[in-house]
């Protein structure tokens, strides 16, 4: 980004003379912190809907092996379980009821309207 600013900045004429290059830097370094800000406010927000919405992954059964699910019925829809799996830490059981929205789309989408 900051070899582009450098290519195509242009001197003002009623500006007093900086460098080229410290001036294109510093717009660079300017759209980074605006560009890092945003990403982060995105993450934070994506974070929190992941907790409210919580769909599993597809390898919940797996990394959790909830106590229900040997009792459970084709038709019958558990809310309450508990995680039995002694195999896998705590984060990636908590993590596997994490799956939807997805972030990394959601951080694409965003990279795409930052550049637009």
């Amino acid at each position: 980004m900051w070899a582009v600013e450098a290519a195509l900045h242009r001197d003002d004429e009623y500006t007093l003379k900086k460098s080229k290059l410290y001036e294109s830097a510093q717009m660079a370094a300017l759209m980074y912190r605006d560009y890092i800000y945003g990403a982060i406010v995105n993450l934070t927000i994506m974070e929190i809907v992941k907790c409210v919405v919580g769909s599993p992954r597809p390898t919940f059964f797996d990394l959790c092996e909830p106590d229900k699910a040997s009792t459970c019925n084709d038709s019958e829809y558990v809310t309450s379980y508990t995680c039995t799996s002694t195999r896998y830490s705590r984060y990636l059981q908590i993590d596997a009821s994490r799956s939807f929205p997805s972030a990394h789309t959601s951080l694409a989408v965003y990279c795409g309207l930052f550049l637009a």
